[in-house]
């Protein structure tokens, strides 16, 4: 899922590819998503929007977020409503044509679902319901995660909605997916310079009071990590 992030921020092969659909078109509806959804739900709404309740569909701001029952609500909305909620948002943003086909796409995904059914339910159930139902508890719990803490007074600043990991043994399996801040404002630099951006965005992190953590990843269990406490950057000026 995380190549499959990277890839959609900064294609594999060289624009205008058709290997460049390898991924979100052959590949996606094997780990729950429907063509086409990823990058228009992640790239085109999420990044545009930065978490900002209301145009971000899955901004996590109308949430409490230490309370498990919102994070099931969440992700429940995301199951139940990404299936109208996401074309509207691109006819909303002006762009009809993504919207149209958003739609066909999602409407496609359900149709191909009741025919495998019809045909090989064990199947069907092993290889396209429980992947959805995995891949999108996993990325609303990954989103939820990353957009925990939310400066009240600036919910709308990228600098304040996410915070960095840093240090961590998270970032040489995930694509240095830690590094959420610099990710949100240069998305499409390649993961691989995240760190080198990161030091030299050092000066901008501390005028924007930015959220740093060191040695703790976004999914560790922050009751047995040895720190427990945001850093500030200036640390590492």
């Amino acid at each position: 899922m995380l190549a499959l992030h990277y890839s959609q921020h900064r294609p594999i092969f060289k624009r205008g590819s058709s290997l460049n659909q390898l991924l979100p078109g052959a590949l996606t509806p094997l780990f729950g998503l429907p063509i086409g959804s990823y990058h228009a739900h992640h790239c085109l709404m999420h990044h545009r929007e930065d978490n900002h309740h209301p145009k971000d569909i899955s901004s996590t701001e109308p949430y409490q977020r230490n309370n498990v029952g919102h994070f099931l609500l969440y992700w429940l909305r995301f199951v139940v409503a990404i299936w109208f909620e996401l074309p509207r948002y691109a006819w909303r943003a002006g762009s009809k044509r993504r919207a149209a086909s958003l739609s066909l796409s999602l409407l496609g995904y359900w149709v191909s679902i009741c025919l495998s059914w019809r045909f090989n339910q064990p199947a069907t159930l092993w290889v396209l319901i429980i992947p959805f139902f995995v891949t999108s508890l996993a990325l609303m719990f990954g989103n939820w995660c990353q957009h925990m803490f939310i400066d009240q007074d600036r919910p709308d600043s990228v600098w304040a909605s996410t915070y960095n990991c840093i240090g961590c043994s998270d970032n040489q399996k995930s694509f240095n997916d830690g590094y959420h801040i610099v990710h949100h404002v240069t998305p499409g630099l390649h993961w691989s310079e995240l760190p080198t951006q990161f030091k030299g965005m050092l000066p901008d992190h501390r005028m924007h009071k930015a959220l740093l953590f060191d040695g703790i990843g976004f999914f560790e269990d922050l009751t047995v990590s040895p720190l427990l406490q945001p850093v500030d950057p200036a640390a590492y000026a």
